[in-house]
């Protein structure tokens, strides 16, 4: 055990010597463990129990406690950022801008990650075949477990920011755009709560999925940034 740790302390510090943005590093891996034991906690739930949460029923009571026309109008345009189109809109602009800055792999990495993480929450649902709530204000097709909304949102927003983060270090507004990214995914997570086209079960299992995927990518980004600046030395 003693020479395990003494080989792990040798190899994260010649890692570290390599890479300053080490701490993204280690912080993907303490955010995959956490979003992945979160997003299991919830499936084992749904296998037990039949997806019969006690907090779906608590969050549906709440959200219709609180329902008004100018709040649902406010929500819905929330969630119109969510949509398909508008992710679309906003990776393609960001991509744009990223290829303007000279980083046209980053811009690739963002866009494909996007695309993959679309293609998982397709998959998953398939899998699990969850309808949506049988009552709700807006219409929508497909399988509820786990949002696609929240999933794809989410990823959108913790890779956009850890870009934004790495290669806009002379802008001091950039944890301003990144905090208001990671801000948005929720609103747009729980807006799809208040309009009963998905559980909070559902809305939390895309969160922890999509943060999930996000963190894995961004250990690989990392250590693939690690490779390549140490055979350089």
């Amino acid at each position: 055990m003693k020479s395990f740790l003494v080989r792990f302390k040798d190899s994260f510090s010649k890692y570290r010597k390599h890479d300053e943005r080490w701490k993204y590093f280690v912080l993907g891996i303490l955010v995959s463990f956490i979003s992945l034991f979160a997003f299991l906690s919830i499936i084992q739930e749904y296998f037990e129990n039949g997806g019969n949460y006690a907090i779906d029923k608590v969050a549906i009571n709440f959200v219709k406690s609180i329902e008004t026309p100018l709040l649902s109008k406010i929500i819905y345009k929330i969630t119109m950022l969510g949509n398909s189109l508008a992710v679309i809109i906003i990776t393609i602009l960001a991509a744009l801008f990223l290829i303007y800055k000279n980083l046209k792999n980053e811009a690739g990495f963002l866009t494909l990650n996007i695309l993959g993480v679309w293609l998982l929450n397709e998959a998953l649902k398939a899998s699990f075949k969850r309808n949506r709530p049988d009552i709700r204000i807006i219409e929508v097709r497909g399988y509820s477990l786990p949002s696609g909304h929240a999933m794809i949102f989410m990823t959108l927003a913790i890779m956009a920011s850890y870009l934004i983060l790495i290669h806009l270090k002379a802008m001091p507004i950039r944890w301003f755009f990144a905090t208001l990214l990671i801000i948005l995914a929720i609103a747009i997570g729980l807006s799809r709560v208040y309009l009963r086209v998905h559980y909070l079960s559902d809305v939390l299992a895309g969160w922890s999925a999509g943060a999930f995927w996000s963190a894995l990518n961004i250990i690989f980004h990392r250590y693939s940034y690690y490779k390549k600046n140490a055979k350089r030395f």
